[in-house]
Parts: structure tokens; C-alpha cells; sequence
């Protein structure tokens, strides 16, 4: 399957666009930067808890 990153030509440029499906991603980059959330970094996150707060607290940290 084909997919376009970023591409331009369609509304809101998704992040990744597979236009054969008419499929559109878009992805949230403050959950990644566990910016714009009430909660601690990882605490929206169910399965692999650990994991994920461990990630996002050093995305965090690389962010600073």
C-alpha cells in the first residue's frame, strides 16, 4: 500500500495519506511531547503503562 507523508494538497495536510482508500492520519503531537494534557505523562495511556510514561518522560526531557 502507498501512503504520502504530509501532503499538501489535501485539507489540514494530514500527517500520512493513503489516497487510493481516501484515508487521511493525523497525528497528535502533544501526546508524544505530553504537552497540552491535564494528566502526568503516560497516565491516558492503558496497556504498557510503565513503558509509556518512562517514553513520553524522556521526550519530555529531550524536549527541555
Amino acid at each position: 500500500m502507498k501512503y504520502r507523508k504530509s501532503l499538501r494538497k489535501l485539507p489540514g495536510t494530514p500527517d500520512i495519506a493513503i489516497t487510493k482508500c481516501k484515508i487521511a492520519i493525523f497525528v497528535d503531537g502533544a501526546f508524544w511531547h505530553a504537552r497540552g494534557h491535564e494528566q502526568a505523562p503516560g497516565e491516558q495511556v492503558g496497556p504498557h503503562k510503565e513503558f509509556w510514561q518512562k517514553k513520553l518522560a524522556r521526550n519530555v526531557e529531550r524536549d527541555k
